[in-house]
């Protein structure tokens, strides 16, 4: 029964952590650019470009 409490511990913890709110903001740079302004980089908009 304690190890039954403890996942719903483990599991009410890893949902607080998981839920957490975004403030990324992404921008067209045009040619199929679009830059992340949450981790700084800048992708290709055609995953199949080449």
């Amino acid at each position: 029964m304690q190890k039954h409490a403890y996942s719903k511990i483990a599991l009410a913890f890893t949902t607080a952590f998981i839920a957490h709110s975004s403030e990324a903001a992404l921008f067209d740079r045009g040619g199929g650019l679009i830059y992340d302004s949450d981790l700084n980089v800048t992708w290709l908009a055609d995953a199949n470009y080449s």
